[in-house]
């Protein structure tokens, strides 16, 4: 199975790594079986360390994405950093958008995509339960 996980920060490199652990194979002598994606070069080593590929492509820059290999399964990542709401739109709405795009317009493309999100878009809730309806 190809995995091509973007964003691939504290929970992509946890993730690669049990994929790694579980017996992802490489379905291509080319094909790493889990590629780990960063925005910048800072933490490509991490990925590397992890025993994952380390690539360097950025969600809201839709000409980077074209060099990611193929995969059977896209993980979706990506963080805004905390820098406000409209680094969350850039990254969860734009970010995410462009990956599905690249993806989708491929002669072989995914056959799932995970997309992981982060609870603080639903702002404080006084520890209730959150789900896609709150404000």
């Amino acid at each position: 199975m190809r995995t091509v996980i973007v964003g691939c920060g504290y929970i992509g490199i946890e993730l690669g790594r049990q994929l790694q652990s579980t017996g992802s194979e490489v379905t291509s002598g080319e094909i790493p079986a889990v590629t780990g994606v960063r925005r910048s070069d800072a933490g490509l080593e991490t990925v590397a360390e992890a025993g994952l590929t380390p690539m360097r492509a950025d969600a809201t820059d839709p000409d980077s994405l074209t060099k990611l290999p193929d995969a059977d399964v896209v993980v979706f990542a990506a963080s805004s950093g905390g820098r406000g709401a409209q680094a969350a739109e850039e990254i969860y709405v734009d970010g995410l958008s462009n990956v599905i795009e690249e993806y989708a317009a491929r002669d072989d493309p995914p056959d799932r995509l995970v997309y992981t999100s982060s609870t603080g878009v639903y702002g404080d809730h006084d520890g209730g339960w959150v789900d896609e309806w709150p404000p």
